[in-house]
């Protein structure tokens, strides 16, 4: 109940003040001191109100369906038995899903030319599950990330102890590995599966990744 109120405070602020946004944001400051949002910091008010505005911007450009039009769209029917078969692919989280105005929806942008779920991501929607949310996985699809595929090796036997000359190998290394620059929709659009799952290592665990040289 208190997400949703505090939701509908943050719309009609910046709503009203889509040209002044530091008057949205003192107002957003009074908002985090009134006593039925005392345990929101200010910090998390500007990263609600970037979620949604990001939420709202997917949903005006992208198709969202309700169940039974997502269900048409994969060629299932009303019949029991195909019920029961979207039911256990949405149980075992193969199926993108978001929730919105207490409502479930479903991304097309999840299929495949063919209207199937992307092979890739049904494959590894329960990994992404495990730490994201569905908003989470829906926006970081649709974001554009440049990720390291492959590092440039360094010669280990070349010593120096001077600054700069630190900095140039760095910098001669950092142009020679191999990077990607995409969003994750996009590698899906294109059938590259591996370098989606790069995306994926990168995102849960880029600090643990381990990137092979070229």
């Amino acid at each position: 109940m208190y997400e949703d109120a505090l939701e509908i405070c943050i719309r009609s602020i910046f709503n009203a003040n889509k040209k002044h946004e530091k008057i949205a944001f003192s107002l957003m400051k009074e908002i985090s001191n009134m006593d039925m949002f005392s345990a929101i910091t200010e910090d998390q008010l500007v990263n609600l109100h970037r979620f949604i505005r990001r939420r709202d911007r997917m949903m005006f450009e992208q198709d969202f369906v309700a169940i039974g039009e997502f269900r048409e769209k994969i060629g299932l029917t009303n019949e029991d038995n195909d019920i029961i078969k979207l039911e256990k692919m949405i149980t075992d989280q193969q199926i993108l899903f978001v929730d919105f105005d207490e409502k479930r929806l479903y991304p097309l942008f999840q299929l495949d030319k063919d209207s199937n779920v992307f092979n890739v991501l049904k494959r590894n929607l329960p990994i992404l599950f495990q730490s994201l949310s569905g908003w989470d996985i829906a926006l970081w699809l649709d974001e554009k990330r440049t990720v390291l595929i492959r590092r440039a090796e360094i010669d280990n036997d070349l010593q120096t102890t001077n600054i700069d000359d630190v900095i140039e190998i760095g910098k001669q290394a950092a142009k020679q590995s191999l990077y990607r620059t995409a969003t994750p929709l996009q590698l899906l659009k294109e059938d590259d599966a591996m370098t989606f799952e790069i995306f994926i290592e990168d995102t849960l665990n880029s600090d643990s990744r381990n990137i092979p040289f070229k």
